[in-house]
């Protein structure tokens, strides 16, 4: 189903989709990280604090592209 809504949204012209992520949440890391997205960066989020954010280029140049 992930797949499914990346190739959906690459299907519309989008390039670049992002995620945040608590940095002990390991399930849903380990999802993201299956699809290709990769750690870019983090911020402070009011109520969950740290957030790690990661992004996946769904374009057809992208990784998503050579699966």
């Amino acid at each position: 189903m992930v797949r499914e809504f990346l190739d959906w949204l690459a299907a519309r012209g989008v390039r670049t989709v992002r995620a945040s992520v608590s940095p002990g949440n390991a399930a849903s890391r380990a999802v993201l990280a299956r699809f290709g997205f990769v750690e870019v960066g983090s911020h402070v989020d009011d109520e969950d604090g740290v957030e790690l954010e990661l992004e996946v280029d769904v374009s057809a140049a992208g990784p998503a592209a050579a699966r």
